[in-house]
């Protein structure tokens, strides 16, 4: 919660495979839609966004910052606890012989 999570437009279009339109403010706009969808599912509580522009007051890029919902931190936590206790097991588990 005190550190959010900062993310690039760039990025985020690089790595999730979507079609990228031609049009910058299309990708953005699609982006922008998720986000807020994330937010009605609890997962945020806000994002900021901060337009990254070059000569000529031309959008070059995005920059996100994304802060996590309380409910989705205890539910990472909890995933992450479940995760360690799995680990845990499976390193003393020891197969019988044949």
């Amino acid at each position: 919660m005190l550190t959010p999570y900062t993310i690039k437009l760039s990025t985020i279009l690089r790595d999730s495979g979507t079609h990228q339109s031609e049009r910058g403010k299309d990708n953005r706009k699609r982006v922008e839609e998720a986000l807020e969808e994330l937010q009605e599912k609890r997962v945020l509580i806000c994002y900021e966004t901060e337009i990254l522009r070059g000569k000529r007051a031309k959008v070059l890029d995005a920059k996100y910052v994304l802060y996590p919902d309380m409910d989705f931190i205890t539910e990472v936590k909890k995933s992450n606890s479940r995760a360690l206790k799995l680990d845990e097991i499976q390193s003393k588990w020891v197969p019988l012989p044949e």
